[in-house]
């Protein structure tokens, strides 16, 4: 708070505590906030909205989820969405599906990595449940972590491989 300052302790140093401290409400807020997945820091994790799952997709509002995929599905297939499909979701999330490349990078982590241009209902349900997405509003606070600049080295060798060599 403004004005007020801290009793400095000297059991603890500025950047932990002694282990015979490590119970302090602050050494908890530290634990807690290190608990904190790679994707919720990049932008794709949790953050309110819907019933969460409990079945085979436990980290996400299912319906939600499956609404989406409804959406985007193929006409002929509902368990794929191909192209035209992604393409709808590219207008939803604001990205241009010829020039982004995040359309790609999407696709890979949802595990969409059979067919280019094309994800299964299951590929997507797994891949929602995994990043937890399950709205349009999820899926456009996931896009920053989509930029490759964010992505480990082996996973955009494996980007790469599914995406550009096919």
């Amino acid at each position: 708070m403004p004005g007020k300052k801290r009793k400095a302790d000297s059991s603890s140093s500025m950047w932990g505590s002694s282990s015979s401290n490590s119970s302090s409400p602050s050494s908890s807020r530290r634990s807690s906030s290190n608990k904190q997945s790679s994707s919720s820091r990049r932008g794709g994790g949790g953050g309110g909205g819907g019933a969460q799952g409990s079945g085979a997709y436990p980290y996400i509002n299912e319906e939600g989820a499956s609404k989406l995929f409804e959406e985007i599905c193929d006409e002929d297939d509902p368990n794929v969405a191909g192209m035209e499909g992604i393409c709808k979701l590219c207008e939803q999330l604001n990205l241009d599906p010829l020039e982004d490349i995040r359309v790609l990078v999407l696709l890979y982590k949802l595990g969409a990595n059979k067919k280019p241009a094309e994800i299964s209902k299951e590929e997507w349900m797994t891949g929602c449940n995994k990043h937890r997405l399950d709205s349009i509003d999820k899926f456009t606070n996931f896009l920053p972590a989509l930029d490759t600049g964010f992505m480990e080295r082996d996973e955009f060798k494996e980007f790469y491989k599914v995406s550009l060599l096919v």
